[in-house]
C-alpha cells in the first residue's frame, strides 16, 4: 500500500510541474503582449508628442493633458511588466524546486526494484528449503539452483532499472501479497 501512496505522490509532483509550465507559458505570453502593447504606447506617445508641440505652438492644452494621461498608461504598463517578470522569475525559481523533487521519482524507482528483489529472494528461498526439506539431497546441481540462476538475473536486471530511475513491473511483490492474504484469513472473515 506505500507504494500507491508513492505513486500518487509522484503523480501529484509531476502535475505540479506541468501546471507550473504551463503558468509560465501564460506568464511568457502575457509579458509578450505587454511589450507590445508597451512599444505600440510608446509610439503613440512620440506621435502625440510631435503633435503637442505642434499644438503647444496653437495652444491646445487638452491635447497635453492626453499625452500626460498616455504617459501614466505607459508608465503603468512598464510596471506591470516589472511585476510579471518578477513573478515569471519567481516561478522559474519553484520550477527549479520541483525538477529537484522530480529527481526523487528516481528514488521511487529503486525503492520499487528493491521490493521487487526481496520478494523474489522470498520466493526464491521458499523454493529452496521445501525441496530440501522433502528431498533430502543437497540442493547443487538440482533444478532449483537453476531456478536460482534465473531468478538472480531477473533481479539483476530489475536492480539495473532501478538504478536507471525505470520503475519495473512488481509481478512477483504482488504475487508474494496475493498469496500472504490468501493464507491469512480477513478480519471479516471473524465478524460471520
Amino acid at each position: 500500500m506505500n507504494w500507491v501512496t508513492d505513486l500518487v505522490a509522484g503523480l501529484r509532483d509531476i502535475a505540479i510541474i506541468v501546471f507550473l509550465g504551463y503558468g509560465l507559458k501564460l506568464m511568457k505570453q502575457q509579458n509578450e503582449l505587454l511589450e507590445r502593447e508597451k512599444s505600440l504606447k510608446q509610439s503613440e506617445i512620440d506621435l502625440h508628442k510631435a503633435n503637442i508641440e505642434r499644438l503647444k505652438i496653437l495652444q491646445a492644452p487638452a491635447i497635453a493633458q492626453d499625452l500626460e494621461r498616455m504617459t501614466r498608461t505607459a508608465n503603468e504598463y512598464a510596471t506591470q511588466k516589472q511585476k510579471l517578470e518578477e513573478q515569471v522569475k519567481a516561478m522559474a525559481r519553484e520550477n527549479e524546486a520541483e525538477a529537484a523533487v522530480a529527481g526523487m521519482t528516481n528514488i521511487v524507482g529503486i525503492a520499487a526494484g528493491c521490493l521487487e528483489a526481496t520478494a523474489l529472494m522470498s520466493k526464491t528461498r521458499d523454493r529452496v528449503v521445501g525441496l530440501a526439506a522433502l528431498s533430502g539431497k543437497p540442493v547443487e546441481g538440482d533444478s532449483t539452483v537453476e531456478m536460482l540462476n534465473r531468478d538472480i538475473a531477473y533481479m539483476a536486471t530489475i536492480g539495473g532499472e532501478a538504478l536507471e530511475g525505470k520503475r519495473p513491473e512488481l509481478k512477483n511483490l504482488k504475487a508474494l501479497i496475493a498469496d500472504a492474504t490468501k493464507k491469512r484469513p480477513s478480519i471479516s472473515t471473524y465478524s460471520d
